[in-house]
């Protein structure tokens, strides 16, 4: 599955974001599903880093599960230098 990176702190903007870029980017988005040989010309990037926190998980109000940082920053999905490298392996 190909969807272009958007950022946003919620999920709804996330999704608002890629039905953004799926409006005004159709052709740069169908290209990427009918490419010829598609996984010798895709790769997958993982960016990992250490973050000094400690989470606990509860039971939620209205979730099953909730998260709580109890020392520390709690942990972001989206890392600045994680963005930043995609984007230069994406230009090349």
């Amino acid at each position: 599955m190909t969807i272009p990176t958007v950022k946003g702190k919620y999920g709804i903007f996330r999704i608002l974001g890629v039905l953004g870029v799926l409006i005004t980017k159709p052709f740069y988005i169908l290209k990427t599903f009918f490419t010829s040989k598609y996984a010798q010309k895709t790769a997958v990037l993982l960016f990992m880093q250490t973050l000094d926190s400690t989470l606990e998980i509860k039971r939620g109000r209205f979730t099953k599960m909730k998260t709580i940082a109890k020392n520390g920053e709690k942990p972001n999905a989206f890392i600045p230098e994680a963005i930043t490298f995609g984007k230069k392996v994406g230009e090349k």
